[in-house]
């Protein structure tokens, strides 16, 4: 193959892989990431985008050797967070009628290795679900892989920290959920009714940003 058609890693996987959702083994998520969650988001990074696999999404749901990848999207104006209700019409039937702090999907085949595949994916996913009307900056801050439920045995997230420049925002799928602005207070107080992604970034981000 000459150097002016060899593709990368992440070219390949598009070119050759089944329709399915992007994965990536335990063994090797673990060592980078032995806590529910960490702000040293560049190795898992880094390996995601060397080793990652696409599996079909209904295997992977049943396979514990993988998780599979999740941009997960927290979106910020001043000092408020954009809260999520999931209704019963959502996908995720394990989620329904929680709150999040997050908005997020798989990263699918469909996915084209343009740039960077997480960032298209991620992308994809945001603008599916919100239109944000103003946006300041988007940073990825950390990696939750954490064991607690059922459904987050095979999910990995990927945090990522979007800050809007004012509080105007279009929610795609209304009858998916609902969203409103809120200040760390009066998100602690409808905790226990969270999903567990959603704790984890109140705790590990939200109670101890900096106002």
């Amino acid at each position: 193959m000459s150097s002016e058609t060899k593709t990368t890693p992440v070219q390949n996987w598009v070119l050759n892989a089944k329709e399915g959702v992007m994965a990536l083994p335990r063994t090797i998520i673990d060592p980078l990431c032995p806590t529910r969650f960490t702000r040293e988001a560049e190795p898992i990074r880094a390996a995601i985008l060397s080793r990652a696999e696409f599996i079909e999404r209904s295997k992977a749901e049943q396979d514990f050797r993988y998780k599979q990848i999740i941009p997960y999207i927290v979106l910020q104006h001043a000092r408020k967070f954009l809260l999520i209700r999931r209704t019963p019409k959502q996908g995720e039937t394990r989620l329904h009628d929680k709150f999040s702090l997050g908005i997020g999907g798989h990263i699918n085949t469909i996915d084209k290795a343009e740039g960077d595949i997480l960032e298209t994916g991620m992308r994809r996913e945001l603008n599916e679900e919100i239109k944000v009307h103003r946006e300041e900056a988007c940073r990825l801050v950390g990696v939750i892989n954490d064991d607690t439920k059922e459904v987050d045995r095979v999910h990995l997230g990927l945090v990522y920290l979007l800050t809007c420049k004012t509080p105007g925002f279009t929610n795609r799928e209304p009858e998916a959920y609902t969203a409103l602005w809120q200040t760390p207070d009066e998100i602690a107080a409808v905790l226990e009714q969270m999903e567990s992604w959603a704790k984890i970034v109140y705790e590990e981000i939200i109670r101890n940003k900096p106002a």
